[in-house]
């Protein structure tokens, strides 16, 4: 979610034959929703796509990066699907379009608004179940840009919260930097998928949480992901 040019996708399609799906408008960001703090380059209409605006023109940079390093894509293994979230991501475009539970998400959207429709959609269709990896890319640049331990409050991680508490979600943190000490911002932070509903409230239960006082950020005894 979040293509731009398509270095991530090229990268991932050199290691592994699955379909791979890529969501991106194609024409820059939209609007974040109001109130959310943003970055100088995060306004709407800007990241368009590093000058590549259309899905067919990043399709073919990657199809040929994938190629120039000994490998060749399948028919239909890479799909891109182009248009802002909140018009492409409806209900039953999972199964329309013959998609299977995630392996991996990325989640590259930099918004609050646009992370959380990713994540909302995801839940909702049912490709995000246990052993799924969720990783994202900015979990830490608006925390760290407002000077601030409270991670939950801002961008993709706000999202994430916001989408384990509708769905009843547990995380546990990874790989790359999971705690709000320094230094926290240093690259992707990614998450799997351990349990979901009645099974996720039988796993807190399990392993209970502690509560740091004064950054918001929960962690479980595995530990869990950062929100319970």
């Amino acid at each position: 979610f979040g293509v731009a040019a398509g270095n991530t996708l090229s990268r991932l399609l050199r290691v592994h034959n699955r379909t791979t799906w890529g969501f991106d408008s194609f024409v820059g960001l939209p609007p974040e929703e109001h109130g959310e703090p943003i970055l100088h380059d995060w306004r709407p209409g800007g990241k368009r796509a590093n000058g590549q605006n259309s899905a067919g023109l990043v399709h073919r940079k990657i199809t040929e990066f994938v190629y120039k390093h000994g490998a060749k894509l399948k028919p239909n293994q890479l799909r891109l699907l182009s248009g802002l979230f909140n018009k492409t991501l409806k209900p039953g475009l999972a199964r329309a379009a013959g998609m299977r539970p995630a392996v991996y998400v990325d989640i590259d959207a930099d918004l609050y608004i646009s992370s959380w429709q990713a994540l909302d959609w995801l839940f909702g269709e049912g490709l995000l179940v246990p052993g799924s990896v969720v990783g994202y890319d900015d979990w830490w640049t608006l925390p760290c840009a407002a000077n601030s331990t409270n991670v939950e409050a801002f961008g993709e991680a706000k999202a994430h919260l916001q989408a384990t508490r509708k769905y009843k979600a547990v995380f546990r943190c990874i790989c790359g930097p999971c705690e709000d000490r320094p230094p926290a911002y240093g690259g992707r932070t990614y998450f799997v998928l351990e349990a979901l509903g009645v099974k996720a409230e039988a796993v807190k239960a399990r392993v209970g949480v502690r509560v740091r006082l004064g950054s918001g950020l929960r962690l479980g005894l595995l530990p869990l992901s950062p929100f319970d």
